[in-house]
């Protein structure tokens, strides 16, 4: 695709039913944005502080992989996507 945004099937054929070209580049470069957080790591942000848990524990216990048996992490049952994985059998939720 040439034009990911103005072409035939590109985001705005496809979800919007106007929009002003014009407002894509007015101010660029001298306005900034900055009211938004950024994404740390490629999964939903619910799993965030869990990451963050473990791999401050590697950094600061040194833990080796080849040591590591098993990794439980309990999460309140709003943060479990239906969609984005099927059931755990030994899954336990947070109240």
């Amino acid at each position: 695709m040439k034009d990911p945004l103005l072409s035939k099937f590109g985001y705005f054929a496809l979800y919007c039913k106007t929009y002003d070209t014009e407002a894509l580049t007015k101010d660029l470069g001298k306005i900034f944005y900055a009211d938004t957080t950024y994404k740390r790591y490629p999964c939903c942000s619910e799993n965030t502080a869990a990451l963050d848990c473990a791999l401050n524990l590697i950094r600061e216990e040194e833990i080796p992989p080849e040591e590591v048996e098993e990794v439980r992490v309990l999460v309140p049952r709003k943060c479990v996507n239906p969609w984005s994985f099927s059931p755990l059998r030994s899954a336990r939720f947070l109240p």
